[in-house]
């Protein structure tokens, strides 16, 4: 016979063992999950999409995966929770408040769910909901001729060119294309309602993202265009970049 103190340790042993086994499938599972959150640019901020088919008992650890492997893209951007169709209860917004919100410090810009209920929670609870479009300025095409200081922004239904700088802090969003003849330091924007057969030209590029309909890119300070004059477009769903010479 085993004695009964082996015995003890053994039944403690197996405990011990299937716990970590059942922790191990819950990560790997959520890291499947997170695959199923995306990261899409909506003006100055980044919208989170959720999507439905994740169960609520991983939702939290899915959210935070995903932030984790796109900690570049949002690092410090304010951010738009999108449900969409999901219902969620109080305890489902408790949960993501200490779980992910807090627990990360995120900048949350709006709360967005297609569920009424959801809707009506997120009102009940004092959160910010979707806001109204943007109030374009004009149409065609809008030439600016000076620099964009910071805290300047330009909303407007067409292309914008820039004759001078658009300084760091500054934004221009435009349904067209947008055209820097300087240094662009700031957020440009183009195509942001949903067209990208846009493109944004610079004649030195300094940013730190760029945007063309519901597509973001982050670059790096090494990035080996930087300083360059660039053109940056859409190529077979992507953004993509060409140095431009002479």
């Amino acid at each position: 016979m085993v004695p009964d103190d082996v015995a003890y340790v053994n039944m403690w042993h197996y405990i011990y063992n299937n716990i970590r086994l059942v922790n191990y499938l819950r990560k790997v599972k959520s890291m499947d999950y997170s695959g199923k959150i995306q990261f899409k640019g909506e003006g100055e901020h980044i919208r989170l999409i959720v999507s439905e088919s994740i169960p609520a008992e991983f939702l939290h650890e899915a959210i935070n995966l995903a932030i984790d492997k796109a900690r570049k893209l949002v690092g410090g951007v304010p951010l738009i929770l999108d449900f969409k169709s999901r219902q969620l209860v109080q305890d489902d917004i408790f949960g993501l408040l200490s779980n992910v919100v807090c627990k990360r410090h995120l900048k949350i810009k709006e709360w967005r769910s297609s569920n009424e209920g959801s809707r009506e929670l997120f009102s009940s609870m004092g959160f910010k909901t979707q806001e109204r479009g943007r109030l374009y300025q004009g149409r065609g095409t809008l030439f600016v001729h000076r620099s964009l200081r910071s805290g300047k922004t330009i909303e407007h239904d067409g292309d914008v060119i820039v004759l001078g700088n658009v300084n760091e802090g500054a934004e221009i969003y435009a349904t067209g294309s947008i055209c820097v003849w300087g240094r662009l330091c700031g957020l440009a924007h183009a195509g942001c309602e949903g067209k990208d057969d846009v493109f944004i030209v610079a004649g030195c590029f300094d940013a730190n993202q760029v945007r063309i309909s519901d597509k973001i890119s982050y670059v790096g300070p090494d990035t080996h265009w930087i300083g360059k004059s660039v053109k940056v477009y859409v190529a077979q769903g992507v953004i993509a970049v060409s140095e431009l010479s002479g």
